[in-house]
């Protein structure tokens, strides 16, 4: 559930950044790893916390890493920031994924969060080679540019 309710207070993107301060810290029982999201999705996740702030790392970092998985599809992969611009999952292994599919966060190692609306496939690729499965580029649900607001889950 929610803990933590916090206001943003700023933002930094550059090529390889995509962070976002926010008015809470551990004062108000903020840590580092909980899950950020809005009502329209997946954020990030707290990676560095004072007594009155903390630093997110949003989805579209290109150090961030999460699991997702197409809606109502077999099949997982890693996906990550890229550029600030959208995420990517590469070896995707179901082909029925297409341009449009809603994608949530599932739990793959090296990137596990509950189930949390991540975004829609933009753009599909597929790769030669019969192990090879297909290279994803997913629009994020939330626009990271006009948050304001955003909910800290503690997960057990």
């Amino acid at each position: 559930g929610v803990t933590v309710v916090a206001g943003v207070i700023g933002l930094q993107f550059d090529s390889l950044n995509a962070l976002v301060r926010i008015n809470k810290g551990t004062k108000d029982g903020v840590q580092e790893k909980m899950v950020v999201t809005t009502p329209q999705g997946l954020v990030g996740e707290v990676m560095n916390v004072e007594q009155s702030s903390a630093l997110v790392r949003t989805l579209l970092d290109a150090e961030f890493r999460v699991g997702i998985k197409v809606a109502k599809l077999p099949g997982t992969a890693l996906a990550r920031g890229v550029a600030g611009r959208f995420l990517r999952a590469t070896n995707y292994r179901s082909a029925s994924a297409k341009v449009g599919d809603t994608v949530w966060s599932a739990n793959v190692a090296g990137g596990a969060f509950p189930p949390i609306r991540v975004g829609r496939i933009t753009k599909r690729i597929e790769l030669s080679g019969d192990t090879l499965g297909l290279t994803l580029e997913i629009a994020p649900a939330v626009d990271i540019s006009a948050l304001e607001q955003v909910y800290l889950l503690r997960l057990p």
